[in-house]
């Protein structure tokens, strides 16, 4: 079956209009420029010759034949006749308005310009002053071969009467030994101009007549009748009635929402922590909008400019979502925004492939990214899947080869930019959402951070004791599946309220004896207790992330500070008072709400009380690790961070084969010899035996 126009319509002829250009391009205009530097050059050898002409002046110490004999050997004058000699000796020296004359004459001669003897007979000349390029022939400049009747018409011109032709010859003859060809061949401007002529050539539009045959039956489809097939589809979509229009719409809408009431009851069913995180479904939603309305700019763009097809957004969000959400999230937000974009694209099939497998690869690549310069290797593997996919997909399709392969460098392009996008976007959308990467929490770990350098210097039992800690719940969070890289700077950052009172926290003691003994327990509880606000307000202070601020929060839950509670309990006894509630020695919480801050929870009581072990054995450690996490069991502060029992033990080993391994025993090493051990020493050696000396 023949394929017919159904109505009448015009379409851009691209291959008429890429003839056009090429039949430019093949009669590419040589354009030359006038060398100004030719003319500053001879200028300067002329004035530097005629200030050396006054210097041989003859007067009444230097005669004339001494003045003429030095013109001679001058490197200038050693070029001139005898009667040009003459001629300057009597008439030039000193006169300056002779010499500017003859300037005169040489500005006028070079500005016009010197043409070689074989160039075009017809070229384009740019103008050295407005740069403007005109059409010009040979006849419109000098030669050098003929130019001495130019100058000498010149020199008649500008010297007036009372000079013999014999003299204008020998001036005609000075000139001319500073004349040189300064028209030459201007590759630069020959380029940018034929470019531009080229790129003012208007598109061949071509009107197709109702009935009017597109494609015969059994015939070749070609590049050309697709065009004229869309553009037929993109004028049926202009004529389409209102209600057509509106229907077409709805069910796009209807779609987009179908899609977005799946990735909601896949968030609620799979993933709760996002799902009951405003900000991060915010985050989620604005990703996948951004992302439909690039693809719906670049498939509109691409109807002029085809190319701009297969940049392929959708490799951001997959990315985005990749580093900043769930892995899982995102390959199932790219599956959805895939099939949508095909459908987009006149349903097609092909589109959603490439599309798919790209953001696909980009989620798979972005996965576990610390540093930002890895999000170049990702672009690069996002585009590589493009150019691939592009590539087999056209195959199949089939196509010109040149054509096939401009398609894939677009879309192996659209995969580099999407990762120079995401590095741009990351940090913004960090702090706009709270949310903390691994690239964020790595530069976080940076001990030059000024809070770290902080808690080093006015607090450094504190902050050797943050870094143990950091240690030890990095180790567990690997073990149990948790983020080890938050746990880690969370185990930084966790007691940095302590800064405000450092003298008050047994680490920082320095053995100058303990404030608190002079302190009523009540008292010293709320001083213990106050650090995580003070941490709290730190962090806010310089702006540390959310995550950062639970953890500092969350560490202590709300646990009991039993050392102050039973002297508390103590003293009451002993003043028959009975006023003493637990409550006022706990923490305000909340408890650990993520794994990571309940492993810190368990780090920091673990690594706090182990300074306490007089002799550290690895059975002692794991007696005193055991009835600490029991501890933290028995009293609830881990009922709400979704660690297993399992895991719990898994904890427990890691950290007693830590704790272990940091109080490993040594072996003692002898005192150094004072000196009068090593004189008597040096005595028993020389006076023993040479047998007794030796080794075994």
């Amino acid at each position: 079956m023949n394929i017919n126009a159904r109505f009448g319509f015009e379409y851009i002829d691209t291959e008429s209009t890429e003839a056009l250009k090429d039949e430019l391009r093949n009669k590419a205009h040589r354009v030359y420029s006038i060398d100004n530097k030719i003319y500053s050059t001879g200028e300067s050898t002329l004035r530097t010759f005629f200030a050396r002409l006054y210097s041989y002046k003859a007067g009444d110490h230097i005669p004339l034949m001494e003045s003429t004999l030095k013109l001679k050997e001058d490197p200038f004058g050693k070029f001139l006749d005898d009667e040009t000699i003459n001629l300057l000796m009597k008439k030039f020296v000193g006169n300056k308005d002779l010499e500017e004359k003859i300037i005169q004459v040489f500005h006028e001669t070079m500005t016009k310009g010197v043409v070689r003897e074989d160039i075009e007979e017809s070229f384009f000349i740019k103008n050295p002053e407005n740069r403007k390029i005109k059409p010009v022939t040979r006849n419109n400049f000098y030669y050098k071969r003929n130019i001495n009747n130019k100058i000498i018409e010149k020199l008649k011109k500008v010297l007036g009467h009372g000079w013999k032709e014999d003299q204008i010859g020998s001036l005609s003859q000075v000139i001319q030994r500073v004349i040189k060809e300064n028209v030459f061949y201007d590759e630069y401007a020959t380029k940018t101009y034929n470019d531009e002529l080229v790129n003012k050539v208007e598109p061949v539009v071509i009107f197709i007549q109702e009935g009017e045959r597109i494609l015969l039956k059994g015939e070749k489809v070609k590049l050309k009748h697709l065009r004229i097939l869309e553009a037929q589809r993109q004028e049926l979509l202009r004529r389409k009635s209102g209600l057509e229009h509106a229907f077409s719409i709805t069910g796009l809408i209807l779609l987009i929402t179908l899609f977005f009431i799946l990735e909601i009851e896949y968030l609620r069913r799979f993933l709760p922590e996002i799902f009951s995180s405003n900000s991060r479904l915010l985050l989620l939603e604005i990703l996948v909008l951004i992302t439909l309305a690039l693809m719906a700019i670049s498939l509109r763009v691409g109807i002029y400019f085809p190319m701009v097809t297969y940049l392929m957004p959708i490799s951001i969000a997959s990315i985005m979502i990749a580093i900043m959400l769930d892995i899982k999230l995102a390959c199932f937000t790219t599956l959805l925004i895939g099939v949508l974009g095909g459908l987009m694209k006149g349903q097609s099939f092909y589109y959603q492939l490439i599309g798919i497998s790209g953001g696909l690869v980009g989620a798979y690549t972005a996965v576990g990214i610390r540093k930002r310069s890895q999000l170049i290797k990702a672009g690069f593997a996002v585009g590589l899947t493009y150019f691939i996919s592009i590539f087999a997909v056209s195959m199949l399709s089939g196509g010109m080869p040149f054509y096939i392969m401009q398609k894939c460098i677009w879309g192996f392009s659209g995969g580099l930019l999407s990762a120079f996008v995401v590095i741009a976007l990351l940090p913004a959308v960090e702090m706009l959402f709270q949310i903390t990467t691994d690239i964020g929490l790595l530069e976080l770990s940076d001990m030059n951070h000024p809070l770290l350098k902080q808690l080093m210097l006015n607090a450094p039992g504190t902050y050797h004791h943050s870094l143990i800690v950091g240690h030890l719940a990095e180790s567990a969070a690997e073990a149990v599946g948790a983020n080890p890289l938050l746990a880690r700077v969370q185990g930084y950052f966790h007691d940095i309220g302590k800064l405000n009172k450092p003298e008050y926290f047994t680490e920082n003691e320095w053995n100058m004896g303990s404030r608190h003994d002079t302190l009523n327990p009540s008292m010293s509880s709320l001083i213990i207790i106050s650090h995580v606000k003070d941490g709290v307000d730190l962090a806010a202070k310089y702006r540390l992330n959310r995550q950062i601020v639970n953890a500092i929060q969350q560490h202590h839950g709300m646990s009991m500070v039993y050392f102050f509670y039973r002297r508390a309990v103590e003293r009451a006894k002993k003043e028959n008072s009975n006023g003493i509630q637990q409550d006022d020695f706990r923490y305000s919480g909340p408890k650990p709400h993520t794994k990571e801050i309940g492993i810190l929870m368990m780090a920091d009581a673990v690594e706090a009380a182990s300074r306490s072990l007089s002799n550290p054995t690895p059975a002692r450690i794991e007696n005193m690790i055991s009835e600490i996490v029991q501890g933290r069991l028995l009293d609830a502060q881990l009922n709400e961070c979704d660690l297993t029992l399992r895991e719990i033990d898994i904890i427990k080993k890691r950290f007693v084969y830590i704790l272990t391994t940091q109080f490993h025993s040594r072996i003692s090493y002898p005192e150094p010899l004072n000196e009068k051990e090593k004189k008597n020493g040096k005595n028993e050696n020389t006076n023993s035996k040479p047998s007794e000396n030796t080794g075994n």
